[in-house]
């Protein structure tokens, strides 16, 4: 490369006081002309750009001894005896390289830091990622058309895994963490240590906290049981590791010193076990040693722990052992393509976030070899807030399909007119409020919120989702065998309360026990009320119309395709499930709610008829007419089919909507009974306040039971006996509270004893999707929450990778 000597200089010159870094560093030079001596002088260096200059002393004026253009390069430790704070520049062409020492272990961090981050080559790396980054958030691309940077390769960023990377990743390498002649922070003071450790991998510049240990008192030589695992993909051999040891006393944590290596070291070091100092202020505050443990390679034995569990398979992506880094390892390092072994790995798909993963090794009594291998996993469930916010679009259609039923009650005398208004503004206020809740939902998303800590379970737009909802397992062996490793699982969350609306008249279970609500939401068949009944009944016969618009559907098909025994199949079922239908209709709820209803409207609106059996009567003899004309089909006749059904068919319809329409408005009007006499009641919080704690309540604990149930079927989905338990005996929800009662823990118990009562009515269904085999669609159907106690449903889809949903048609 050339370049001008003397523009170089007076650019290095301006440059004291400016630069992106500078200080005092230890230079390898070689003296003498015949026979050369290594020998170390002190320079002062100025790194601007990817220009390190180096210079006789620190003094504008000062001589430039020399230009080092940082590029194609990397940095090693290079720690000699004598020099533990020196690194290596070397450069990847020629095997050219600097040494360096710096005068303190902070310093040499940072230089070595600084020429790692100022190459071009990283600034472009780091350039297409943040773009690629952008374009992801964004979706275009943030260079104009024609920009002179356009042309470089754009870092794309994968999308978001379905799945967790610590269920699925190949754990690479472990390591065991203990302290030796720890100083404690305070002056003759025995440390509470623990170890902080923070991952920097080129191109990053900036340290990422990886793990922490447990805190292990009153000890000046720790041994941490909390170890470090390290997955394929993580890291790689050139990745620093950053061990900051502290000193904690009540809620403060004073550093103790650090010690900073990289993954290379640690597998270079001999039977992998590196032993570094642990410095503050360049004072050596103690020593730090580390163990690691890796996988066999190729069967053979390197003296490496292996997890429990374990499955050996091949790596497709084997990111921490390249080829350039087994050369340059040796070691003891894998070979490339090797076979790695998978501590921690769980054969499923999670429903949760934000995973966290601790690791433990624990001695084993009177065992001097084996070790406890213990495993915990805990992470954020991932239906927080996607299940509230479908019940809420549910609640919305309720209570809007409510509003529309009480508009069709026209001709009410004045009393009843009033009453209405008085139940319609209820709905309206009902939905403005759930808009509102669904607003504020939707606002915490766009926000990032997707978690509900416990610091937030007063905050009103969270009511609907439920407090620290995580998932957790823990995964414990000692042996080699399978059999050996047991598998503990739970899902933890707060108490399903509305805690936001406080307890100053008790929680639901007081509220009901107190009021004419008592019987709402009740399954007794003895208490259910006169509005879930007529809700079941009005779902009953909404299913038989459906029948029969399909079978008066089959008879027109039938006839136009003129086949005349399927003619005479629909006609058949046709009359049945008019049979059924006047069943239904024909009971003391309906001829009672008929009565009512005649005389609550005003003269002019009287109905036509009040008598059930009479309306009844009237599709039946309507259904004769089309028996009639079925058998008068003949093959004589056979191009008039379609015109002789015609009528009769059509006459069939009309009267059966206008007879279904008189039951409708006659059930309406018990709903409307139903809900002003409750109006009427003296409800404490009123009306709206309850039904508006009780869905609040119900909504928590749905969310809490789908992520349980979603977890626990991805876990078994292939074991036969867990599916057949599922459709023959169901899913055992167990539930443990640790509330007391007193306070408001007594109101938040009574909100919990509503909420498993609710639990019980869950159904489930899982079915798979025609266009997408691999994911399965759960259907939550549920008989509980809000004034009319609707079938409300709900569906999620889930990735079931590997499993076979057929085998598995209906959960109950």
């Amino acid at each position: 490369m050339r370049f001008n000597t003397k523009e170089l200089a007076y650019y290095a010159s301006t440059r004291f006081g400016k630069a992106d870094k500078e200080g005092a560093l230890w230079m390898k030079e070689y003296e003498g002309l015949i026979k050369k001596k290594e020998t170390y002088t002190q320079r002062w260096f100025l790194l601007t750009g990817n220009l390190l200059f180096y210079c006789r002393e620190e003094h504008p004026d000062s001589m430039v001894v020399g230009l080092i253009i940082v590029e194609k390069c990397r940095v090693e430790v290079e720690s000699t005896e004598g020099n533990r704070n020196g690194f290596r520049l070397m450069f990847d062409e020629d095997g050219v390289g600097y040494s360096f020492v710096a005068n303190s272990a902070r310093e040499q961090d940072e230089w070595r830091t600084a020429i790692a981050t100022t190459s071009y080559e990283y600034l472009r790396m780091a350039f297409s990622e943040l773009r690629g980054q952008l374009m992801h958030l964004t979706g275009k691309d943030p260079l104009v058309e024609d920009h002179p940077l356009g042309t470089l390769p754009i870092t794309t960023v994968p999308a978001l895994p379905t799945t967790a990377p610590a269920f699925e990743g190949k754990a690479v390498f472990e390591l065991s963490l203990a302290c030796s002649s720890l100083v404690g922070s305070l002056h003759d003071s025995v440390p509470n240590s623990l170890i902080v450790t923070s991952c920097m991998r080129p191109p990053q510049a900036y340290w990422i906290r990886y793990a922490q240990t447990e805190v292990v008192e009153h000890n000046c030589d720790p041994q941490f049981y909390t170890t470090v695992v390290f997955y394929a993909g993580s890291v790689s051999l050139h990745t620093r590791i950053k061990f900051e040891v502290f000193d904690k006393h009540e809620s403060k944590m004073c550093p103790i010193g650090q010690a900073t290596c990289t993954v290379l070291d640690i597998i270079k070091a001999p039977d992998t076990c590196c032993r570094l100092e642990v410095k503050f202020d360049d004072v050596t505050c103690g020593y730090l040693h580390i163990r690691a443990w890796k996988s066999e390679v190729n069967g053979g034995e390197s003296g490496l722990e292996l997890s429990a569990g374990s499955q050996v398979t091949k790596s497709p992506t084997p990111d921490l052992l390249s080829e350039e880094d087994v050369a340059d390892g040796g070691g003891g390092a894998s070979e490339p393509g090797s076979e790695f072994m998978s501590p921690a790995k769980f054969s499923f798909s999670a429903p949760m976030d934000n995973i966290v993963v601790r690791s433990y090794l624990f001695p084993v009594i009177n065992s001097s070899d084996e070790k406890l291998k213990v495993t915990e996993v805990m992470g954020e469930g991932r239906y927080s807030f996607s299940i509230p916010m479908q019940l809420l679009e549910l609640f919305i259609e309720e209570e809007t399909r409510a509003l529309q039923q009480y508009a069709s009650l026209e001709g009410l005398r004045q009393e009843w007119e009033i009453g209405r208004q008085e139940v319609a503004l209820v709905h309206s206020e009902m939905i403005s409020q759930y808009k509102e809740n669904c607003s504020g939902l939707q606002a915490q998303l766009e926000a990032g919120v997707t978690f509900k800590k416990s610091t937030a379970k007063g905050m009103p737009e969270l009511d609907f989702v439920p407090v620290n909802l995580h998932i957790q397992q823990m995964k414990v062996g000692r042996g080699e065998e399978e059999k050996e490793r047991v598998v503990y699982t739970c899902v933890t969350a707060g108490c399903p309360t509305a805690y936001s609306h406080k307890f100053k008249q008790g929680g639901l279970a007081k509220l009901r026990s107190t009021t004419p609500l008592a019987n709402i939401g009740s399954t007794n068949p003895s208490t259910v009320t006169k509005t879930q009944r007529g809700q079941a009944l009005l779902g009953q016969i909404e299913v038989v119309l459906g029948d029969l618009q399909k079978e008066v559907d089959s008879i027109r098909s039938a006839a136009r395709g003129r086949v005349l025994t399927s003619v005479h199949t629909s006609t058949r079922a046709l009359a049945e499930n008019v049979h059924k239908l006047k069943s239904l209709c024909n009971i003391n709820l309906i001829h009672d709610s008929l009565r009512d209803l005649a005389g609550a409207v005003e003269p002019e609106f009287k109905l036509s008829e009040t008598n059930v059996v009479a309306l009844c009567r009237r599709v039946e003899e309507h259904v004769v007419s089309v028996e009639a004309v079925v058998s008068s089909l003949t093959p004589s006749n056979i191009e008039r089919w379609c015109e002789l059904l015609e009528k009769p068919l059509v006459d069939f319809l009309s009267a059966l909507t206008t007879t279904t329409t008189i039951f409708r408005k006659a059930v309406i009007f018990l709903f409307l009974r139903e809900s002003y006499s409750l109006l009427q009641e003296r409800v404490p919080l009123g009306l709206k306040s309850y039904l508006h704690r009780h869905d609040i309540v119900f909504s928590q604990a749905v969310t809490v039971t789908i992520t349980s149930f979603v977890f626990k079927l991805l876990q078994s989905f292939a074991v036969p006996s867990f599916l057949t338990q599922l459709h023959k005996v169901g899913f055992l929800l167990h539930w443990e509270s640790l509330l007391s009662t007193h306070g408001d823990e007594q109101g938040m118990l009574e909100d919990f004893i509503v909420a498993i009562a609710d639990i019980n009515q869950l159904t489930f269904k899982v079915h798979v999707t025609t266009n997408a085999p691999d994911v399965g669609i759960i259907s939550l159907l549920s008989w509980a929450g809000g004034l009319f106690w609707k079938p409300r449903s709900l569906s999620l889809s889930i990735k079931l990778h590997h499993f076979h949903m057929h085998t598995c048609t209906v959960v109950t």
